[in-house]
């Protein structure tokens, strides 16, 4: 009798915990990716759109020469922005979920440089999961 094989799928990187500092302040998270990134050789710029109801909360990230900025409010620019809901985005800070799995189920927006995305991604991971969402 053949009994079918299901292939094994490693599960996909997650962040490190972002929200040590805040469970509520949306912009610690920012600050804590930053700080994570200061000895990196990436470079570039990401912008945050955070929805909640009718709320927007807009955060960016710019790192490369020196050590990386935050910022509250839109940059000029920015080589990736990402839009999805702001309760998605604690699961992905707190390490719960990849945001791979969020970009896949059509949670997540991204536009421009979606490769810097899966770099800082890289950087920040917790465990030892895949980056690409095809196997």
């Amino acid at each position: 009798m053949f009994t079918a094989h299901k292939p094994v799928r490693r599960e996909f990187v997650r962040f490190k915990d972002l929200t040590a500092k805040s469970k509520s302040d949306p912009a610690a998270t920012i600050e804590e990716m930053a700080s994570l990134l200061r000895n990196s050789k990436l470079r570039g710029s990401i912008q945050f759109h955070l929805l909640a109801g009718d709320e927007q909360h807009v955060h960016a990230l710019s790192f490369g020469k020196g050590k990386p900025k935050t910022h509250k409010a839109a940059i000029p620019k920015p080589n990736l922005v990402v839009t999805l809901n702001l309760a998605d985005w604690w699961q992905i800070a707190k390490g719960a979920v990849s945001p791979l799995e969020v970009f896949g189920r059509g949670q997540m927006h991204v536009r421009g440089d979606y490769s810097l995305g899966l770099r800082v991604l890289a950087h920040l991971a917790a465990n030892e999961g895949r980056l690409t969402l095809c196997a």
